[in-house]
């Protein structure tokens, strides 16, 4: 994919994350039911924008497998931090708390939330990717590792975040992070299905 193109879908993934994280505290259903479907359309309309060919069918199936997808990694988060507190590990009061139950909660959503990603991007590219899903994994690692960051500063600095700061140092990061790599990662996949199609084409 043109360096070009791959820089648009990044900023535009970045942007939808940025939007996420602002409407967030208006609109809470959009944590449960809509990061999902806003990340793949985000890729989508920048994909046809620049111009790929994408079958409307495929992303509109893709659309709405994003919810449950989603779902499925948030009930993964929820499983994991459960057991990690019945096990004896510190609870967190608020998510924005980032003990040690929420951190592994994230981690095995970010799991989970790779590998049905790229199904995603199987399903709109027709092409498997294990570098691709392992960029996935990575990304959403390094977004975890952001927003602890963030959470651990702001604490340092200012205490505990309250109000609107404990949707900013948690979330802005895991958003704005993951939309940019969501999308760059979504957008190559598409880049390469719509270039096979042209060549197959003439």
């Amino acid at each position: 994919m043109k360096n070009t193109n791959r820089i648009i879908f990044v900023v535009t993934g970045a942007i939808s994350g940025a939007l996420l994280v602002a409407l967030s505290r208006a609109l809470p259903v959009l944590l449960v039911a809509g990061v999902g479907p806003i990340f793949i359309c985000c890729a989508l309309g920048t994909a046809w924008a620049l111009g790929m060919r994408v079958s409307g069918w495929r992303a509109l199936l893709a659309a709405l497998l994003s919810v449950p997808a989603y779902l499925a990694a948030l009930g993964t988060f929820a499983v994991t931090a459960s057991y990690a507190q019945s096990h004896g590990l510190p609870a967190s009061s608020l998510l924005s708390d980032m003990k040690p139950d929420v951190l592994l909660g994230l981690i095995a959503a970010v799991l989970v939330a790779s590998l049905l990603l790229e199904v995603l991007a199987f399903l709109l590219s027709k092409h498997w990717s294990n570098l691709a899903a392992f960029g996935l994994l990575a990304g959403g690692m390094v977004a975890v590792v952001c927003s602890y960051a963030v959470h651990a500063a702001y604490v340092r600095i200012a205490g505990h975040p309250e109000g609107l700061m404990q949707i900013l140092t948690l979330f802005g990061p895991l958003f704005i992070i993951g939309g940019a790599v969501t999308s760059g990662v979504i957008g190559e996949q598409m880049q390469k299905f719509s270039n096979r199609s042209v060549a197959a084409a003439g």
